[in-house]
């Protein structure tokens, strides 16, 4: 058993920092920053409304129940405006990112 761990070899997974250096970090972080600034220019080209939906939904985390409760709506007209939403957003975005 203990010859077992002796011959067992460290392996290296993902990227050798020391061999490799840090330039793809500054390109993950440049990628990074670009889509950020298209999911912003599509979150402004959305209705008040719709924005208002998305930020209830994704950056203060209400479910759906407690939603249709505050904004008068049922859960199914949400969860399909929800789902248009993301579609409007996906398709602006990687229009977006062809541009840039």
């Amino acid at each position: 058993m203990v010859d077992h761990y002796r011959r067992k070899k460290e392996a290296t997974y993902g990227v050798d920092l020391e061999r490799s250096g840090y330039e793809h970090i500054k390109e993950m972080f440049k990628e990074t920053s670009v889509q950020n600034e298209c999911l912003e220019e599509a979150l402004i080209q959305l209705e008040q409304g719709d924005r208002e939906m998305v930020h209830l939904k994704y950056m203060i985390g209400f479910a759906y129940q407690e939603m249709s409760r505050m904004l008068d709506k049922t859960e199914g007209w949400l969860r399909t405006r929800m789902h248009r939403i993301r579609k409007k957003l996906a398709v602006d975005i990687d229009r977006c990112l062809e541009e840039g």
